[in-house]
């Protein structure tokens, strides 16, 4: 008797053996997908980097993250689907330029975006006017009239990018954007 009990024991130690390191294993799992869920769906988007210095100007202030797409809700008054956004003003000499840069889920988005601010604009009461259609460096953009300097903006991928250029040449400032933003 004594070594049918001794077998009997034997085998449901390595049944509780197996079971645990089954259970070890299914729990590394849910464990793993866990993580990756929270790090791909959970997280926040990762901020883009902003360039320190743009060709001769240098970044002297910049607002990121939530605070930039607050800023840009309540300048549109509506939600414009944007994912990621940053502001950076870059000044030299007597030269600045002020960047608004927003991050969409896609291109179309980021083109619809765009659509949208045409849209407006032609509209008018949006404090912008004169909309004129422009092609740089083989790139179409937008300019406007407005406040406190000369007016650009266009969609670069999934990217919708608009420039407040105080400088003498602003064409070169553009061409110089379309490569950085």
């Amino acid at each position: 008797m004594n070594r049918i009990a001794s077998v009997t024991s034997s085998r449901r130690k390595k049944q509780r053996g197996l079971v645990l390191s089954q259970l070890f294993i299914v729990a590394g799992f849910l464990a793993l997908v866990w993580f990756s869920f929270g790090q791909n769906v959970l997280a926040p988007r990762e901020q883009v980097r902003v360039p320190g210095r743009f060709g001769p100007l240098e970044l002297v202030s910049k607002v990121e993250g939530s605070e930039t797409l607050a800023q840009v809700r309540r300048l549109h008054g509506t939600d414009v689907n944007l994912v990621t956004a940053y502001i950076a003003e870059y000044a030299h000499g007597g030269e600045r330029v002020t960047v608004w840069v927003g991050g969409a889920e896609s291109e179309s988005v980021a083109a619809e975006l765009t659509r949208r601010m045409i849209e407006g604009i032609e509209r008018g009461g949006a404090g912008f006017g004169n909309l004129q259609r422009l092609t740089i460096a083989g790139h179409g953009i937008f300019q406007v009239e407005g406040p406190g300097g000369k007016h650009f903006f266009y969609n670069s991928k999934e990217k919708v990018v608009w420039l407040t250029v105080e400088a003498a040449d602003a064409m070169v400032v553009v061409e110089r954007a379309l490569k950085t933003f």
